[in-house]
């Protein structure tokens, strides 16, 4: 999985894993901002690893999928909803769980 999404995708998940604030990965959202998506990856604690699993990209927006091995060392599915402004992806919000990927990776 290479391409711009999963590249802002893996900065975002350093940058969450590394305790920095990840504001500057937070964008309007087509009004649904959300800068506390982080919030949902903080029982993982910090320097949790990662992998991403799989993506669908339709246009402007992009759910991936993510595995997460937190503190208690068993992985835990997590999806990342991704939108393109301006040519740049944002996160959009983090979820557990996974999305279908229709046979998409």
């Amino acid at each position: 999985m290479d391409s711009a999404v999963h590249d802002r995708a893996r900065d975002y998940l350093r940058t969450v894993a590394e305790g920095a604030p990840p504001t500057a990965y937070y964008g309007d959202c087509g009004g649904r901002r959300d800068d506390s998506a982080h919030d949902a990856l903080a029982d993982e604690g910090a320097g949790f690893g990662f992998a991403l699993t799989g993506s669908v990209e339709s246009g402007d927006s992009a759910d991936i999928n993510v595995s997460v091995t937190g503190r208690d060392g068993a992985p835990t599915s997590y999806v990342l909803d991704l939108h393109r402004e301006n040519g740049t992806w944002y996160v959009c919000g983090v979820d557990e769980g996974s999305v279908d990927l229709g046979g998409a990776g």
